[in-house]
């Protein structure tokens, strides 16, 4: 029994992760920008999830906004609790609770809008399960051994040719490239069945951000010209089959109010506020306007290129808009961490 009691003891000890840059700051005017969806139905299940996941973690386990110390235990019963009673009671009640039990922190590093963020999605698209005619694109699951270590340019130039790896076969080099990014999707295959695919780990190299409209350029110039760009980020992910939509720490992403957060700059687990802008989109899926809104959201996912102050990307789901909008670059924005008062 002593080695478990200093065991316990050590544990009990173990210090608060800290958010030191994290200051409590007025309530913003969140007014008719509360809460742009409507529907908060869909926000208590996913508060309901996270406060499973995160009462398993240990009595000892503390976060610290600023000067201020909280354990996840009482930041679950508080604040993630009351949060999800408040939105099981609708929009109105959201919205005014929000204002009157509440504290906001934020980055103090920060402006108003000097947050960046992008929107992610859970792109659909097609494939089979044998390369023919079009389908000439793999999705690899991850390989055993030094395999697993090559990298981008190594794949692309057929280091995983004839090792039985292909899950699937797409028509569209920009969207397997654009899969790599997001780390999921829903593959329609010819011969009518569907599969969810999600990541399964990397290759353990360094991401360098690639964007969707410049490998698009390259490929108008032909396929050599996107082979060569994407081999500028080093980094491959391997996917596997998985049921349901896109998954983070949580479980299943809820569309429109998981974010994708650097976890050394924004508590994971943790529920925020932000304000940011949409675009609208229109039947050519080109952009007719950007637009404001608020939104309450769970900080719930991670992203390779998701890092430093303020930077946050948004899971709009599953569908044409959701794709169209994730294919759009960065804007600016404000995220506040919700506490309670």
């Amino acid at each position: 029994m002593r080695p478990s009691i200093v065991c316990l003891s050590f544990f009990a000890l173990a210090p608060a992760i800290s958010y030191a840059q994290l200051a409590e700051v007025p309530t913003p005017a969140v007014g008719a920008q509360c809460d742009d969806m409507g529907d908060t139905t869909p926000l208590a299940a996913a508060i309901d999830r996270e406060v499973a996941i995160l009462s398993r973690r240990p009595a000892s386990a503390r976060w610290r906004f600023g000067a201020l110390d909280v354990s996840v235990s009482d930041y679950v019963q508080k604040t993630l609790k009351p949060l999800a009673a408040l939105a099981r009671s609708g929009s109105a009640a959201l919205c005014a609770g929000l204002v009157s039990q509440f504290r906001f922190y934020k980055d103090k590093s920060l402006t108003s809008t000097a947050g960046k963020f992008t929107i992610y999605n859970n792109p659909v698209v097609k494939g089979s399960r044998t390369k023919h005619d079009a389908f000439q694109y793999p999705l690899y699951r991850k390989p055993p051994g030094d395999l697993a270590r090559l990298t981008t340019a190594q794949i692309i130039d057929g280091g995983l040719n004839g090792k039985n790896l292909e899950l699937a076969w797409l028509d569209d080099p920009v969207a397997t490239m654009r899969i790599a990014i997001e780390g999921s999707t829903i593959v329609n295959f010819d011969d009518g069945t569907q599969q969810g695919f999600g990541a399964d780990g990397s290759n353990g190299q360094t991401y360098s951000t690639m964007h969707t409209g410049e490998a698009i350029k390259e490929l108008k110039k032909g396929l050599p010209a996107f082979w060569a760009y994407w081999k500028k980020n080093p980094k491959y992910v391997f996917f596997k089959e998985k049921a349901g939509g896109a998954s983070g720490k949580f479980g299943e992403l809820t569309a429109g109010r998981s974010l994708a957060i650097d976890p050394t700059q924004v508590p994971q687990g943790g529920a925020a506020w932000i304000r940011a802008e949409k675009p609208g989109i229109g039947p050519d899926h080109k952009v007719t306007g950007w637009y404001s809104y608020g939104r309450v959201t769970l900080a719930q996912d991670t992203g390779s290129a998701i890092k430093g102050p303020g930077r946050t990307d948004v899971f709009f789901g599953t569908g044409e808009y959701a794709d169209d909008a994730a294919k759009q670059g960065a804007r600016g924005g404000e995220i506040y961490i919700l506490l309670a008062k």
